[in-house]
């Protein structure tokens, strides 16, 4: 199975949004299918018809970490493939440590795999990402020139609210609030960054595509792009990945909003997944002053959800309509329609660790 990839490599910090917390913003250290998607339609905010165009027919997965040449996946919602270790008292939480991994040890989990030895593999950021003996040759050298090395670090920013109550509804003009700041690891040995996996089912708007991700690239990924966060250059590449010859189920690689017939037929009854709430604001409206509009709430399932189906559909939901009087400028979508591949389950699939 061959994936069209982009990857994005930051020439500065980029400010990614998470949840609010009082004055606090949640540390977010990935974007969202539903975020991107977003993001690439919204450069094209101008020109309406390529808009609505990019939205309809470009599907992608979340966007997710890269090391060089190695691409970290998502930890699915499938039965770890590592065999118990009892002389670790630790194994089930290091198992549960891990979020990312790379895409050899991502075949293991679609391929049903198991009894694959936990600690041959190479981890790295206390067992957030997780390499494959296959590719641990490709790490050891960065592990051993500094053993806490970090693929990606947070800082915390403090800023000042200015008072616009859509935004800060329960706060002061001049009130602090705290925003984190990812940095990448970039130098001539190592160049690390951001991928994401899409499908464009009209080959005509390829080039509108590339448009739009090139506009994205210069006007910047993220909030604070005013301070040249976010900035980025890209490439366009295919990967092949090794998917089983016996699938039983499908794994997702964004985030996903069940359509109505979906529910109906009761396919979430036997998935593994975990779902969450997903809002915000009007980030890319033409008018910046519109640009503090809320989006309506919307339930999303997260990535590696596993369900047992030959295909998922999914919604393209419309969460705000951006206005000039009477006319609708445009409208503002969330895009859940699932980019999923095929994946087998164990047989013995207990829970996911």
């Amino acid at each position: 199975m061959k994936l069209n990839i982009a990857k994005l490599s930051f020439k500065q910090a980029v400010a990614f949004t998470g949840r609010r917390s009082g004055n606090f913003i949640e540390e977010v250290n990935t974007i969202p299918s539903d975020t991107i998607k977003a993001a690439l339609v919204a450069a094209l905010s101008n020109e309406t018809d390529k808009l609505e165009k990019l939205n309809e027919n470009l599907i992608v997965s979340s966007v997710y970490p890269y090391l060089n040449e190695i691409l970290f996946f998502p930890k699915p919602y499938i039965k770890a493939p590592f065999k118990d270790n009892i002389t670790n008292p630790a194994h089930h939480k290091n198992i549960k440590k891990i979020k990312f991994i790379d895409q050899h040890l991502f075949e293991d989990y679609i391929q049903a795999r198991q009894e694959i030895d936990l600690y041959a593999q190479q981890q790295l950021d206390n067992y957030t990402y997780l390499i494959s003996k296959k590719n641990k040759h490709l790490v050891e050298p960065i592990c051993q020139d500094d053993q806490s090395f970090k693929i990606l670090t947070s800082e915390t920013e403090e800023h000042v609210t200015l008072g616009v109550k859509p935004y800060f509804e329960k706060t002061e003009k001049g009130d602090p609030f705290y925003v984190n700041r990812t940095f990448f690891h970039n130098s001539k040995e190592i160049a690390t960054g951001l991928w994401f996996a899409y499908v464009i089912k009209d080959e005509n708007i390829n080039e509108i595509f590339k448009q739009a991700l090139q506009q994205l690239s210069m006007s910047g990924l993220g909030a604070c792009t005013t301070y040249g966060n976010g900035l980025f250059d890209y490439e366009l590449n295919e990967v092949e990945i090794n998917e089983p010859k016996n699938a039983t189920h499908l794994l997702t690689l964004s985030k996903y909003i069940p359509s109505e017939k979906e529910v109906n037929e009761s396919i979430l009854a036997t998935g593994r997944y975990h779902i969450l709430i997903r809002n915000g604001y009007i980030a890319g409206a033409k008018n910046e002053s519109k640009r503090h509009w809320q989006k309506k709430q919307v339930w999303m399932i997260n990535e590696g959800a596993v369900f047992e189906t030959g295909t998922l559909q999914g919604e393209n939901t419309t969460v705000a309509q951006v206005k000039e009087g009477n006319n609708t400028e445009h409208n503002v979508y969330r895009d859940g329609r699932p980019f999923a591949i095929p994946c087998k389950i164990p047989e013995n699939n207990a829970n996911n660790e």
